[in-house]
């Protein structure tokens, strides 16, 4: 039989062992909550839990209004983390490709970052010049 004091080493034992990982665990678990296929993964399957939801209604012929908002929440929650993990990724893109350019026109002289410049805004207006264009 089991006495009280081994019983308490054990428990000892693994408070020690869950202080030891609780670090680890914890840097673990927020580096995956911060992991965009989490977060798509999770938008993803809430919208399939909608469509399921709406499906099994249609199968089992419940028209209930309740079901159908349920279904509509979980699929609207399914597209808000889609859209914003989307969202989030292109901003990023879109924040890092500007430093960069900004890094490379910074190396130019005046004159060359001009010029650049210059022909940047002519190729994404160019477009819309010939399209507006009269025949």
């Amino acid at each position: 039989m089991v006495t009280r004091e081994e019983i308490m080493e054990r428990v000892e034992a693994g408070r020690d062992e869950w202080a030891e990982r609780k670090e680890e665990l914890r840097a673990r678990f927020t580096d995956a909550s911060r992991n965009a296929a989490v977060v798509d993964a999770l938008g993803v399957s809430l919208i399939g839990a909608g469509v399921g939801t709406i499906v099994m209604s249609l199968v089992r012929r419940r028209r209930g209004a309740l079901t159908y908002v349920v279904a509509a929440c979980f699929i609207v929650a399914g597209l808000g983390f889609v859209g914003g993990g989307v969202w989030g990724r292109r901003t990023a893109h879109i924040s890092e490709a500007e430093a960069n350019v900004r890094e490379q026109l910074a190396s130019l002289d005046p004159i060359a970052r001009a010029q650049v410049l210059k022909d940047m805004a002519g190729e994404q207006v160019a477009p819309f010049i010939h399209r507006n264009a009269p025949a």
